[in-house]
């Protein structure tokens, strides 16, 4: 994990919010009652899999968030300052340093806060998605109904053909 400051390649990119990150951060909305924002960058998104660096502020937060039916959330904390971040799971708030893992599940509400006055906080977030368990994308439900009718159909041609023969 690069320092806050410098890409890759050693050189800063500005993205705002008096802030210099690596390339391919991008500043999200701020939360509600924060000050500043997250920044985000999306390393991998394989539909199944989607993979995500978050930088976390100093005394920053977002909004909490419900973990969609299918879906696990694993988190990794690269860096933070000892016990000042905090994960907020359900009713639960649990302190978290470099090096903790959590399993976000189905259905649980979560958010994440740097209370450090000065050290940003970094964090992997894997979303992990089952496929057989998630809501199919706006307009697949029908495309799935008809692919059923029609192997249904076919099953029943098959079925008339044997006891034909």
């Amino acid at each position: 994990d690069a320092d806050a400051g410098a890409g890759a390649d050693g050189a800063a990119t500005d993205l705002g919010d008096d802030e210099m990150l690596e390339e391919g951060f991008g500043w999200v909305a701020k939360a509600n009652n924060c000050d500043r924002a997250f920044a985000i960058r999306v390393c991998m998104d394989t539909g199944s899999w989607l993979s995500c660096d978050i930088h976390m502020p100093p005394q920053t937060f977002n909004e909490p968030e419900a973990m969609d039916i299918g879906k696990t959330l694993l988190i990794t904390v690269q860096r933070a300052e000892a016990g000042k971040m905090m994960i907020c799971r359900d009713d639960e708030e649990i302190r978290m340093s470099q090096g903790d893992c959590i399993v976000i599940r189905a259905g649980s509400v979560y958010s994440l806060h740097n209370e450090s006055a000065g050290l940003a906080a970094r964090a992997k977030m894997v979303v992990v998605t089952n496929m057989s368990e998630a809501p199919a994308p706006p307009g697949e439900e029908g495309q799935a109904a008809g692919a059923a009718e029609a192997e249904a159909a076919d099953s029943q041609r098959k079925k008339r053909r044997r006891r034909e023969s």
